[in-house]
C-alpha cells in the first residue's frame, strides 16, 4: 500500500509540473514578438518567387487585435519595380491550440497582393465585355479604383455580383467560366489564388440584391418571400476551388434557368425558333447491340447532352463553340 500511495503522490507531482510548464509556456509566449519589416519583405518574397517589395509605411495595427491575437502591425507595400500598385499586408502574433497540448504563439502574415490583382483584372473584363456587375465587400457595393487605391484597409474578402437575363445568361456564365479558367492557367502564383476569399454570384438584373448592414446573407435561403430570396443559392461559386458543389459552367447554368426563370435547360433551348435547334440521340454499341447512349439538343452555338430520356433528366454537359 506505501508503494502504491508513493506512486500516486508522484504522478500528481509530474501531473501538476506539466500544467504549470503548460501555463508558462502560453503566458511567455503571449510576448512573442512582432516579424520585423525585415523578415516581413522576406515572408512576401518567399510567397511571390523571389519578387522584391518595399514597405511604403507602417501603420499601427493595435485595432485588428483580439484575444487570440495580442499584437497586429499593418502595413503598406508594394514590388519595389511597381510601387504605383500598392498592397496591405497584416503581421501578427496567433494563439494555436491543440487538443491536450499547450497552446502556443507564432507569427502570422497575411496579404492582399494576389487578391487585389484579381479583383482589378476581374473588374477590368466585365467592363470591356459590357457585363453588368460589380464587387461588394461587407454587403456594401465599392468603387473597384477607390478601393484598391489603398486609402482605407481591407483584407481578403467579399463578393461579386454578375447581373444576367434570361436571353444572354449563357453568354455571361460561359464568359465569365472562361476568364477565371484563363487567369487561373497564366498566373505565375496558383497556389495563392486556391485559397482566395472570394465568391462570384449570378444574379438576376430584374430582382436587383439589396446593399447595405441590413442586407441579408446571400448564402441563406429565406423562407418568406421566396420568390426574391431564391437567388441566393446555387448561382454562386467560388472561382478557384475544385469544380464541385455547384462550381462548375453548366450547374451554375442549370440553376440560374431553374431558379430564376422557372425553365429547364430543354424548354431555353426551343424559346427561339429563329435560332438553329436540332435534337436527337446517340447510340453506342454495347454486348453487339446498339443501346441509347445520351439525348442531346443543338441550339446556335450551344450542345446540350442529357444522359436520359426522361423531361426529369438532369443536364449532364454542354459545350460553347465560339464564333469565328
Amino acid at each position: 500500500m506505501w508503494i502504491g500511495r508513493h506512486t500516486m503522490n508522484r504522478w500528481k507531482w509530474v501531473a501538476c509540473l506539466i500544467l504549470l510548464a503548460s501555463f508558462l509556456l502560453s503566458a511567455c509566449s503571449a510576448f512573442a514578438p512582432l516579424a520585423t519589416e525585415d523578415e516581413v519583405l522576406a515572408g512576401l518574397s518567399e510567397r511571390y518567387g523571389g519578387t522584391e517589395f518595399v514597405i511604403l509605411e507602417t501603420i499601427d495595427g493595435s485595432e485588428y487585435e483580439r484575444t487570440d491575437r495580442p499584437k497586429a502591425q499593418l502595413y503598406r507595400a508594394a514590388p519595389a519595380e511597381d510601387q504605383e500598385h500598392p498592397f496591405w499586408v497584416l503581421s501578427y502574433v496567433r494563439q494555436f491550440t491543440r487538443d491536450s497540448l499547450p497552446s502556443y504563439y507564432g507569427n502570422v502574415l497575411e496579404d492582399t497582393y494576389a487578391f487585389d490583382y484579381f479583383l482589378e483584372q476581374f473588374d477590368g473584363f466585365l467592363i470591356k465585355n459590357n457585363i453588368h456587375g460589380f464587387f461588394r465587400s461587407e454587403n456594401t457595393r465599392v468603387d473597384m479604383s477607390e478601393y484598391l487605391s489603398q486609402n482605407q484597409f481591407h483584407s481578403q474578402g467579399g463578393h461579386f455580383l454578375v447581373y444576367v437575363t434570361q436571353e444572354n445568361a449563357a453568354d455571361v456564365v460561359q464568359q465569365v467560366f472562361a476568364f477565371i479558367d484563363d487567369f487561373y492557367e497564366v498566373y505565375p502564383y496558383q497556389e495563392i489564388l486556391d485559397n482566395l476569399r472570394l465568391i462570384i454570384y449570378f444574379c438576376d438584373k430584374a430582382n436587383p440584391v439589396q446593399d447595405g448592414a441590413e442586407a441579408p446573407d446571400l448564402h441563406i435561403k429565406r423562407t418568406i418571400d421566396y420568390q426574391y430570396t431564391r437567388i441566393y443559392e446555387r448561382t454562386y461559386f467560388y472561382p478557384f476551388e475544385d469544380k464541385t458543389n455547384y462550381n462548375d459552367a453548366q450547374s451554375v447554368l442549370k440553376a440560374i434557368n431553374e431558379l430564376f426563370y422557372g425553365i429547364d435547360i430543354r424548354q431555353w433551348a426551343r424559346k427561339d425558333p429563329s435560332e438553329y435547334c436540332q435534337e436527337g440521340e446517340t447510340q453506342t454499341l454495347v454486348d453487339g447491340k446498339m443501346t441509347f447512349e445520351n439525348l442531346f439538343i443543338m441550339y446556335g452555338q450551344y450542345q446540350f447532352y442529357f444522359y436520359g430520356k426522361s423531361k426529369r433528366t438532369k443536364l449532364s454537359g454542354f459545350q460553347f463553340v465560339f464564333s469565328e
